[in-house]
């Protein structure tokens, strides 16, 4: 029902693909992640070949994700020691957005993470023109944060992201992003467009302009009666016909 929902029509995303998953504090979507790293690197029909993944991870370390995926029959450890997943920890001490070495090169955070993830994807590369490659980050807001507040930094490093070569394909994106806060007003909040207010000014939230450029948005909203004990909300894609599932 799920795959449905989303429309997913094979075991691989079309290259140079934008897909945004978009939660909020009641609901939280970081399941879809597990459930899009098992789609990826044990897909149903093996025939069709299966892509390799770089995980930007912002907000949760490698045992997180490695726990809950081998709950799912996904054996991270063993896709990371047979080159097929690359963990990018942002959260360890001395990482590549807090270095020393990036502040002596006089670049910005993001530009240093791009070159990073640049790299990984290069040292994937096996030679076959079917080489797929998916970068996930679990938390653009926290993106954002390193960036300074800056969302246009935050949507040319994903774009930049989407744009890099693996064989005869582009990588394509995985990013989630937290639909009803902004990190970088506070507490000022979001207006039904998306936009909040600072000072006079509306200014676009990084969820609504991500709204723009993404060619997939997954939705994970509360269910509108209120949580019940085994259905706690519900996701569906806003472009697809098939009506929202429970989860």
């Amino acid at each position: 029902m799920m795959e449905e929902a989303l429309g997913w029509a094979g075991d691989g995303l079309p290259p140079g693909a934008l897909v945004m998953i978009k939660d909020c504090v009641a609901a939280k979507g970081g399941f879809f992640l597990t459930f899009f790293l098992k789609r990826l690197l044990v897909p149903s029909n093996v025939a069709s070949g299966r892509s390799k993944v770089v995980f930007v991870g912002m907000a949760e370390p490698f045992s997180h994700y490695g726990r809950i995926a081998k709950k799912q029959g996904c054996n991270l450890i063993q896709a990371r020691d047979n080159g097929q997943f690359v963990f990018l920890d942002m959260m360890a001490a001395g990482n590549h957005l807090t270095s020393e070495r990036r502040r002596e090169q006089a670049v910005s955070p993001l530009q240093r993470l791009y070159q990073i993830v640049n790299e990984s994807v290069k040292r994937m590369q096996t030679g076959n023109e079917n080489d797929r490659v998916v970068i996930m980050v679990d938390d653009a807001s926290l993106l954002e944060v390193s960036a300074g507040g800056r969302s246009d930094q935050v949507l040319a490093f994903l774009q930049y992201c989407r744009a890099i070569n693996s064989g005869h394909n582009r990588c394509s994106v995985v990013v989630l992003v937290h639909g009803d806060t902004d990190i970088t007003y506070g507490a000022a909040g979001l207006d039904n467009g998306g936009y909040v207010e600072h000072g006079e000014q509306r200014v676009a939230s990084l969820a609504h302009e991500l709204d723009h450029i993404a060619d997939v948005v997954i939705s994970v909203d509360p269910l509108s009666t209120g949580l019940a004990n085994d259905v706690h909300g519900q996701v569906g894609n806003p472009n697809s016909p098939v009506p929202s599932c429970g989860i």
